[in-house]
C-alpha cells in the first residue's frame, strides 16, 4: 500500500478524501512562497487546513488567502483553478467522494 493511502486512513469525511486527492493531484505546495521547506504543512495537514476553511464556505479570494498562508497574493492567478476545484466540494448537490 502507497503512502497516499496510509495518509488518508484518518480521514473523517469524504470532504476529506476529495480534499486530499485534489491536493495530491494537483501537487499542491501552500504557503506563500509554493517551495516545501521541512517546517511546511504536509499534504495531510493541508487537507485538514483546507477542510476547516471549506466548512466556512469562503468566497474564492478567501480560500486563496488561506492557501499562501496570506502572504503570497502573487501566487493566486496560478492557484485559481486548484481553489475552484476544491469550492466545487462544498457546492450544494455536490459530492465529495
Amino acid at each position: 500500500m502507497g503512502d497516499d493511502a496510509r495518509a488518508s486512513w484518518g480521514f473523517a469525511t469524504p470532504l476529506h478524501h476529495g480534499v486530499y486527492r485534489i491536493l495530491l493531484d494537483a501537487a499542491f505546495v501552500g504557503g506563500p512562497s509554493g517551495r516545501a521547506g521541512p517546517d511546511d504543512p504536509s499534504p495531510t495537514e493541508w487537507t485538514y487546513i483546507l477542510t476547516e476553511a471549506l466548512a466556512t464556505y469562503p468566497t474564492e479570494d478567501q480560500l486563496l488567502d488561506t492557501m499562501t498562508c496570506g502572504q503570497g497574493r502573487e501566487r493566486w492567478d496560478s492557484l485559481r483553478p486548484l481553489a475552484r476545484k476544491l469550492l466545487q466540494l462544498v457546492e450544494p448537490g455536490s459530492s465529495p467522494a
